[in-house]
């Protein structure tokens, strides 16, 4: 078993996690969102994965955001945490956020950058299995050192881009390109990462909405993208669908249930035969948004969910 956990990190590509619920959480992987709701804003993502499998990967994800203002000009900032466990692998990020917001008359044009730090971590409490051919954690190249965690300065850059009923924004993660060597031939990079977004605002009755949107995510190798169509009753409740390509069909429902306050949830439903093997996927979003009276109707801040 060693010997295979050797093999398997002996170079090993670090790449973004991708949630369901994309067009819900847009502060996390473009800082120019920062402060794009125009009020103190706070996000959580829950995501676990592969319901059949032992220690399937879980996802947690914490945003805070708010609007700022230096003499004449408006500015967003805010903070990300981020924590991905897979196996006995934990990726961490801490990354701060600036947004320049540039009013356009018809629209507004965040430009924005995100720095902050990234740790890989392995957990040393490893079994292994008293078999022929099992190599000993003391002498193994990759395991055999007592520092199994690292930690990396990292940047990132974006653009997000809003108008009456539409939306589009672009990042670019892992600038510095960060890797690091865990053991003594454990070695790690995070590949750069382009994420583009869009969405639009389809009114088809005084009180029902269609929003279809765009999220793909890429490396530069191969991309990832997500379709999705939600459908809102009186900005409070909805439901929809989404595609990932060539794997996932994805069901997606959330209400408001305070004035500000918001909760979604998604579940992914594999069709291949490998990852239908390993179940679906549950993911779960709670945003609460500061400053307005609890139980009002009337909505002093436009959500950029119901644009």
């Amino acid at each position: 078993m060693a010997a295979c956990l050797t093999m398997f990190i002996m170079t090993k590509a670090q790449q973004d996690p991708m949630f369901s619920q994309n067009m819900f959480n847009h502060v996390t992987v473009n800082p120019a969102f920062a402060g794009m709701k125009g009020i103190l804003s706070v996000s959580a993502v829950y995501r676990t994965q592969w319901q059949n499998m032992t220690d399937a990967p879980e996802i947690y994800a914490v945003n805070v955001d708010a609007p700022f203002s230096i003499k004449n000009t408006n500015n967003g900032i805010g903070i990300n945490l981020l924590n991905e466990k897979i196996g006995l692998q934990n990726n961490s990020q801490l990354m701060l956020n600036y947004a320049f917001k540039g009013d356009l008359g018809w629209g507004m044009l965040n430009v924005g950058t995100k720095l902050g730090i990234l740790q890989l971590k392995f957990d040393n409490d490893f079994y292994i299995p008293e078999m022929d051919g099992n190599t000993d954690p003391g002498s193994d190249p990759a395991l055999n050192t007592s520092e199994l965690s690292k930690i990396k300065f990292d940047v990132g850059i974006g653009v997000f881009l809003t108008g009456n009923n539409f939306y589009a924004g672009a990042s670019l993660t892992h600038l510095t390109k960060p890797s690091m060597t865990v053991g003594t031939s454990g070695e790690f990079f995070w590949k750069q990462s382009l994420n583009l977004t869009s969405g639009y605002n389809i009114p088809l009755s005084p009180v029902i909405k269609m929003q279809p949107s765009f999220f793909l995510q890429s490396d530069f190798v191969s991309n990832q993208y997500i379709l999705n169509a939600n459908f809102t009753y009186k900005e409070t409740y909805w439901a929809g669908l989404s595609y990932r390509y060539e794997s996932t069909v994805t069901f997606i429902g959330g209400l408001e249930l305070k004035n500000g306050l918001q909760l979604g949830y998604s579940y992914d439903m594999n069709w291949d035969k490998i990852a239908s093997d390993l179940g679906g996927s549950h993911e779960i979003t709670l945003s609460y948004t500061f400053g307005l009276s609890l139980g009002k109707k009337d909505k002093v801040y436009k959500s950029i969910r119901f644009l």
